[in-house]
């Protein structure tokens, strides 16, 4: 569903539109505060670049339950072809021409299918695909008003699944914390599951942090004579 499953935090201009993306994610709570720190960094306000990462984690992560509540409801029938009709009439004639012919030439039933067929690349040129992410936000926040009854269930549910994730990678920090020999291929896995969970937007798989938790717990136990 996210429009940013992949993008360099380290580059300001991405990051940045990432923050604005996010807006219409946050929480009530947290809409006013963030949105106007995020309004000023867009605007041109000054911020380190290691403050601006830290800004689209905590964002991510803010937003991250209303995300996959949205990806949710977008994977219903009903949310599927809403989204399909929004963004085929919001981008060009002809980029929309080209969505319905693979559309209606494949199995594919939702956007993300579609892109991610074997076949997309060939059928949408890179410019094409530019197109369809640069409106796919647009799209979100208007789903996000139009149906918000349809979403509510969903989000409660992924609410829950992110504060197991954090118990997680919690876990696989102290752990870090607490055993010099082996922060380093922690710490750097950590970067990677909370790069994919707040800024992808993706879920992760509960087994396989549980399996990283126990491996290092193991780890540590070893004898430490001569590391």
């Amino acid at each position: 569903m996210s429009s940013f499953s992949s993008f360099d935090p380290t580059d300001r201009l991405q990051t940045i539109d990432f923050l604005v993306a996010q807006v219409p994610f946050l929480p009530e709570g947290a809409r006013q505060r963030m949105g106007e720190r995020i309004e000023d960094v867009d605007a041109g306000a000054t911020i380190t670049p290691e403050a601006l990462q830290e800004l689209a984690y905590d964002v991510g992560r803010l937003t991250w339950p209303l995300r996959r509540a949205l990806a949710a409801y977008l994977a219903t029938p009903a949310g599927c072809d809403e989204e399909w009709r929004q963004v085929a009439a919001a981008v060009s004639r002809s980029t929309g021409h080209i969505l319905e012919r693979f559309r209606h030439g494949t199995t594919c039933q939702s956007l993300d299918q579609v892109l991610a067929h074997d076949e997309s690349p060939t059928a949408l040129r890179e410019e094409e695909r530019l197109e369809i992410a640069h409106v796919r936000p647009h799209i979100f926040e208007v789903m996000l008003r139009a149906h918000a009854q349809e979403i509510a269930p969903f989000v409660r549910p992924a609410q829950e699944q992110l504060q197991k994730y954090l118990k997680q990678l919690e876990a696989l920090r102290a752990l870090a914390a607490e055993t010099p020999w082996i922060q380093d291929p922690v710490f750097t896995k950590l970067a990677a599951f909370e790069q994919a969970l707040y800024l992808g937007g993706e879920e992760l798989d509960p087994a396989v942090l549980d399996a990283e938790v126990a491996y290092y717990r193991e780890e540590k136990a070893l004898p430490t004579e001569g590391v």
